[in-house]
């Protein structure tokens, strides 16, 4: 995967930085990235822009149970096992 969605935690003049968790850096291109690379800049979309679907923020479509967890650097993952059916139908 070539994209990911990042929040800006730094801003100075022109450059910006995010903080890229493991899982980030694992899952998609980023984890090759270097310095003097080009890559693709999106804005966030307004909630006022059109879109299809839904937004899922906050969205709970069912429960699941702890199924594990582990440090990895500075970050927490977490799994989560879910029934077949866990979704609202």
């Amino acid at each position: 995967m070539s994209g990911a969605c990042l929040t800006a935690v730094r801003l100075t003049g022109r450059r910006f930085e995010v903080d890229v968790s493991p899982e980030t850096l694992a899952k998609t291109t980023l984890g090759a990235a270097r310095v003097g690379q080009r890559v693709n800049l999106e804005r966030a979309l307004r909630l006022s822009d059109r879109i299809d679907g839904h937004l899922v923020s906050g969205h709970i479509d069912g429960t699941g149970a702890i199924d594990g967890r582990e440090t990895v650097g500075n970050v927490v993952v977490i799994a989560v096992a879910v029934p077949r059916r866990s979704h609202a139908t």
